[in-house]
């Protein structure tokens, strides 16, 4: 009968234990942040953490598995999971490349994980949502380099999650340090044993480098990456798809409620008179409400299609951005130039 490996089950309980924490550490200040409104993601800490203890697989996983667990709440999470796997291996390189060591080189690091979390996050916000300008946390810093600056919108949004990354990183990179630095030493050697890791034995460390077992661990996050990379790359199309069909639905249902409210027969009219016409104010009043209660919503018009270009009928004011006069006439937008044909026969 053989008999129970305590050692063997120690090191997987420990294994387990790490990963458990890294989970920890990378929710609870991200969820402590948002309650407490500090602009700063704080998401990656345990990331960090566990790719000095363990390197990539462990490290790969915890990042990994955020995004699962913070997916469950908020689908979208799931689709950044490339970038959590992108950290965890940067931050085990820079480990072992021993770029925590000191302050210039901790510049580096912070720099990297601000343009994978900033730079790369932007990206994917952008082909996820559309350019999502001026919004949220980074929205001073966008609106600064748009406005003053003269940048574009794209570029001063990308720039400002860029310099609003580098900030959080620069935080949690100090918390993973300071945490680091509490965990004992038994534990840090413990974790060379675990994950083949580097070890102040370099003679064990020779023998062990080119084991099966550091062959399976890199074949493994290699597997990892890949499979991140197809579920973050599936997920994104899948959600996009979704997302087109459930603002047309939503384009679909402000259009029906216009159409109940303004009065076909009386365009030419209201073209001609505006403002003045009778009942034209109660029809624009009532087209805010429309747009009031469709959050998505950002321009609401109503354009009588001919062939020099729209005639104004109906214009909401938007924010920085005049409502047409009514009667006024607005060339085509680029957009609609392959639905024009239908839109002049009244389609």
């Amino acid at each position: 009968m053989k008999m129970f490996d305590f050692k063997n089950h120690q090191t997987i309980v420990s294994a387990i234990l790490m990963i458990l924490a890294g989970l920890a550490l990378n929710i609870i200040p991200a969820r402590l942040a948002l309650a407490l409104g500090i602009p700063l993601y704080l998401d990656c800490t345990g990331t960090i953490i566990t790719a000095m203890l363990g390197g990539n697989l462990p490290a790969v996983i915890v990042g990994f598995g955020s995004n699962a667990i913070n997916g469950i709440s908020e689908p979208e999470t799931m689709y950044y999971g490339v970038i959590s796997i992108m950290i965890a291996v940067a931050a085990t390189f820079f480990y072992h490349q021993r770029f925590f060591t000191n302050i210039p080189r901790l510049f580096v690091v912070i720099f990297t994980f601000a343009l994978i979390g900033g730079g790369v996050g932007s990206l994917f916000t952008y082909f996820l949502y559309g350019l999502n300008f001026g919004q949220g946390i980074t929205a001073p810093f966008a609106h600064a380099f748009h406005d003053t600056l003269g940048y574009s919108k794209f570029f001063s949004q990308l720039l400002a999650d860029v310099i609003i990354d580098m900030l959080d990183k620069g935080a949690v990179v100090v918390l993973a340090m300071f945490a680091f630095r509490f965990v004992s030493r038994r534990l840090k050697n413990h974790r060379n044993q675990v994950f083949l890791r580097d070890s102040s034995n370099r003679d064990a460390n020779k023998n062990v480098k080119h084991s099966l077992l550091r062959k399976v661990v890199v074949m493994v996050i290699v597997a990892e990456v890949l499979l991140g990379a197809l579920a973050s790359s599936i997920g994104f199309f899948l959600y996009r798809d979704n997302s087109i069909k459930r603002f047309v639905a939503i384009a679909k249902g402000v259009t029906n409620s216009v159409a109940h409210v303004v009065d076909a027969d009386r365009i030419d009219e209201f073209i001609a008179k505006g403002d003045s016409a009778e009942g034209y104010k109660d029809i624009e009043d009532a087209l805010y409400g429309i747009r009031g209660s469709f959050s998505q919503t950002k321009y609401l018009y109503v354009y009588k299609i001919k062939k020099d270009g729209c005639h104004v009928v109906f214009d909401l004011d938007t924010d920085g951005e005049p409502a047409g006069e009514p009667g006024s006439e607005v060339e085509f937008d680029p957009s609609f130039v392959p639905y024009l044909p239908t839109l002049l026969a009244g389609g």
